[in-house]
């Protein structure tokens, strides 16, 4: 296990409903992606990717499907702060309470 130095992938998708001749979706890549503000206190998310293809929709016809994947890693200051530091300050606060 490497958590918390684990890096992990997201995947968005897109699947539509009627078939592909009535409604097709395209990658647009210069405007799809993450955005700036984007992003979790204790993950550092980047790296995006889109694409489209043609796949078997439910309703058993070929359907677009448009996926946005991104990747994601933690960071260790925020861990440190949040879980480690205070760890040890209960590990230290309970060795001097007890002799």
């Amino acid at each position: 296990m490497k958590y918390p130095f684990d890096r992990q992938t997201f995947h968005f998708e897109i699947l539509s409903l009627y078939p592909a001749r009535f409604v097709r979706y395209d990658a647009w890549p210069e405007v799809s992606g993450l955005g700036v503000q984007l992003g979790e206190k204790e993950s550092i998310l980047g790296d995006a990717v889109i694409s489209s293809e043609v796949v078997t929709g439910l309703a058993g016809t070929d359907t677009d499907k448009v996926t946005l994947t991104f990747f994601g890693h933690r960071h260790i200051s925020y861990y440190v702060i949040i879980v480690f530091v205070p760890m040890l300050v209960l590990i230290i606060v309970g060795r001097h309470s007890f002799p």
